[in-house]
């Protein structure tokens, strides 16, 4: 790509909130901004510049949407699966989603973010042995509901079921 210089803008540079690569990558780093207002990666025109995106809010407004998650096999052997949940202060609208969306909306300063682990182990339900009761997962799951929607108001709307990706009698795979 060739431009004269008064086709192009100065160098400027961006911490990575505002634009992103063809493939969806947040990009950090110097750019340029051309006569015709499209945005290059570099410090001037070159074969190697690509065309960035400019993020604004409308458009992560818009796609402000949950991802559907699902526990790997690797996640069962651990015991726990991570769940990441950001929230729109403007809506007080929550979602979760995976966590390489969960970084990028964490970047703007009206999302607030969470994640924590989910229990995935057994015992599944509460053994209570004489005066003992040890919590199942069920239970400690429920319990992290309780203290994340301390921190974030209307989490515990999308975890109605503390017992979601525990294998429990009822659900056991033969």
């Amino acid at each position: 790509m060739y431009l004269p210089k008064s086709k192009y803008s100065s160098t400027k540079y961006t911490n990575g909130k505002d634009y992103v690569t063809e493939d969806g990558k947040y990009y950090t780093g110097p750019y340029f901004i051309t006569y015709n207002d499209k945005f290059y990666t570099g410090n001037k025109p070159s074969k190697n510049a690509k065309e960035l995106r400019r993020l604004d809010d409308k458009l992560i407004f818009a796609n402000f949407v949950g991802e559907h998650i699902q526990p790997t096999s690797k996640d069962f052997e651990r015991g726990y699966v991570v769940r990441y949940f950001s929230q729109d202060t403007r809506t007080k609208e929550v979602i979760e989603t995976k966590k390489q969306r969960h970084v990028g909306l964490s970047q703007y300063n009206y999302i607030e973010s969470l994640n924590f682990k989910w229990d995935l182990t057994q015992p599944a339900y509460d053994i209570v042995k004489e005066d003992y009761v040890y919590s199942g997962s069920i239970t400690r799951n429920k319990n992290m509901t309780i203290e994340a929607d301390k921190q974030m108001k209307g989490i515990s709307l999308i975890l109605k079921d503390p017992s979601e990706f525990v294998i429990t009698n009822k659900n056991r795979i033969l």
